[in-house]
């Protein structure tokens, strides 16, 4: 079914949706940083909390109004008109994103800007500031554009594609990446890729919407959202794979503190550097002012004598500046190889302990394979064991030397203690994991390798979910992460967008209900989301971060009136923001 085929009529349902995403939104982005906010409210970046389920439904809106309104735009204005129109729309909306979110202060002095270069100010804000909701948007519409027109199996086949393409990626660099300093927000640059399956599946339900003959098949509608949401699960029951034994807490807590002690001592050290660097900076504008008059608080020089004494001294305090930043800039390469963290013998004991494991299973038989009987192949199977254990107490032994001399300069540039609850083989596990996950199954049966539901925080040593708390199971791909925008997260959320529409279909396509506050959210929801930042900050002012429950929940009443006084005058004289 082509798009210019779709039904015309405003759907109020849509909107509607829209509107309680962008009230979802609201909720969230104001509660989450209060201490007593509810755990289930905030991204938490390894389970599907409420607060990530807000994302995807934009996007899903986002695929489902493209699909609605495209077949238009074609007829009204032609096919090349309306690809250009669309595309110009969406870069727009990509420098909107920019000028709403901003980033930090790439330097603090022109020096240090030159220092830095250009792709050392733009980095942060590439990797983490502007990649957040609006550019996403934009950037995950412009990629389902070629498809957009296409039939459902084309549309399909670009979502699997899609899909493959993150994994690889993942793989590749990506999932490291985006967990290095600065953390990625929502997936990084290449979220778009897994961001456009709710956008996709907004297409395709639009198509049971707006394409159907009366009422749309509204049971077909939520057996195959379950179906999504049901891949989406399975998808997660990977996270088995990286559970974390009683036995591996001790030594990862000790790496903990390793890494807290290298952190310490780095800062340590380039703290001082960066005080005097401060003072250098202010002595070299102030010499400049003096020579180049470009402060009112002194004139400028004109005596040749004078003016060459303060030339040698600028001299003398840019040599000095670029000293110090040469020193922390080693300090850091020295302790780079420690804080970012790398598998080289980690990886090597994985390897070496799953060639064991499959020795051993030869050796002494197991479910999978027959115990060997000839004793030729028995004493080749056993020369190699015993070659393989002591790789492996090589590989120990070099871990625990660099722990004990993490300042050792003659020290291999390995990076041992990485972040303790990333995995080292995030996307596809090592055969180690999968023998032990066998092993767990054939001792507890299917318990070993089932996940834990949607909104069910994993499983803690401690209680609470404290950042202190240390977890059972490290970080993969095959999780469900915001922060990473996995494959996992986006196929589940991407279902619950279909079943919440539907519901959003019945309550207000076929009962008529309709509720004020979505309505003017979601006719003017541009406006609204560029607008809640400001008023949130203004009422946060009033609120420390650890308020009453009560007072928190009243200053959320209170930003939430504010916002929609302001939406709603907008929408009173039919002023509506759109690009």
């Amino acid at each position: 079914m082509s798009s210019s085929s779709l039904k015309p009529a405003r759907i109020a349902s849509l909107d509607q949706f829209r509107g309680y995403t962008v009230a979802g939104m609201f909720l969230v982005n104001f509660l989450g940083g209060f201490t007593n906010c509810p755990q289930v409210l905030k991204h938490s970046h390894n389970y599907l909390s409420y607060a990530d389920t807000i994302m995807p439904h934009f996007l899903f809106a986002v695929g489902f109004a493209f699909r609605l309104t495209f077949g238009r735009r074609i007829s009204s204005a032609g096919v090349g008109a309306a690809y250009r129109k669309v595309v110009t729309r969406f870069l727009g909306l990509m420098l909107v994103a920019i000028a709403v979110y901003g980033s930090g202060r790439a330097a603090e002095s022109w020096e240090e800007l030159q220092h830095i270069g250009v792709w050392g100010a733009l980095y942060s804000p590439m990797k983490r500031e502007w990649f957040q909701t609006l550019m996403h948007i934009a950037l995950t519409a412009i990629w389902i554009t070629p498809v957009i027109r296409s039939s459902a199996g084309v549309r399909i086949a670009y979502l699997f594609g899609s899909a493959a393409l993150h994994v690889l990626l993942s793989h590749s660099f990506n999932f490291e990446w985006c967990s290095t300093s600065p953390n990625v927000i929502d997936g990084g640059p290449i979220g778009v890729l897994t961001w456009s399956i709710p956008a996709l599946l907004g297409t395709l339900t639009c198509d049971a919407v707006a394409g159907a003959e009366g009422r749309p098949n509204l049971v077909k509608m939520f057996a195959w959202s379950i179906v999504v949401m049901g891949i989406g699960w399975l998808m997660t029951c990977g996270t088995r794979l990286y559970d974390v034994t009683e036995s591996q807490i001790a030594e990862r807590e000790q790496d903990a503190k390793m890494q807290k002690y290298l952190t310490d001592e780095i800062n340590g050290r380039i703290a001082p550097l960066n005080k005097e660097l401060g003072e250098v900076g202010k002595a070299i504008a102030g010499l400049r002012a003096q020579l180049d008059g470009m402060s009112l608080a002194v004139e400028q020089v004109t005596d040749p004598e004078e003016r060459e004494k303060l030339n040698q001294e600028l001299e003398a305090a840019l040599e000095k500046d670029s000293e110090l930043r040469n020193k922390i800039d080693v300090i850091k390469q020295e302790f780079q190889a420690y804080r970012d963290g790398t598998e080289v013998f980690i990886s090597k004991q994985l390897e070496v302990k799953a060639k064991l494991g499959e020795i051993n299973a030869k050796l002494n038989g197991s479910k999978t394979v027959d115990k060997v009987v000839d004793e030729k192949q028995r004493a080749k199977l056993t020369a190699q064991k015993e070659a393989l254990i002591q790789e492996d107490a090589a590989a120990a032994a070099g871990l625990e030397e660099l722990k004990a001399n993490p300042q050792d300069p003659n020290a291999p540039q390995v990076r041992v203690f990485r972040d303790s609850k990333l995995a080292i083989d995030p996307v596809f596990p090592s055969q180690a994991r999968i023998d032990a996950l066998k092993a767990r199954f054939d001792e507890q049966g299917w318990r070993a390798i089932v996940a834990e539901p949607p909104f069910v925080y994993p499983p803690h040593t401690k209680p609470g979910v404290g950042k202190r708390s240390v977890m059972l199971r490290e970080w993969n791909y095959w999780m469900v992460s915001q922060r990473q925008g996995t494959l996992s997260y986006t196929v589940i959320a991407g279902g619950m967008s279909i079943f919440l529409y539907a519901i959003f279909y019945i309550a207000c396509d076929i009962w008529g209900l309709r509720l004020g506050l979505f309505t003017t959210f979601g006719t003017n929801a541009l406006f609204a989301y560029a607008l809640h930042p400001l008023t949130g900050g203004a009422v946060k002012a009033f609120m420390p971060r650890d308020v009453a429950t009560w007072y928190m929940w009243l200053g959320f009443t209170v930003f939430m009136l504010f916002t929609w006084l302001f939406v709603r005058v907008l929408e009173k004289n039919n002023i509506y923001i759109k690009l």
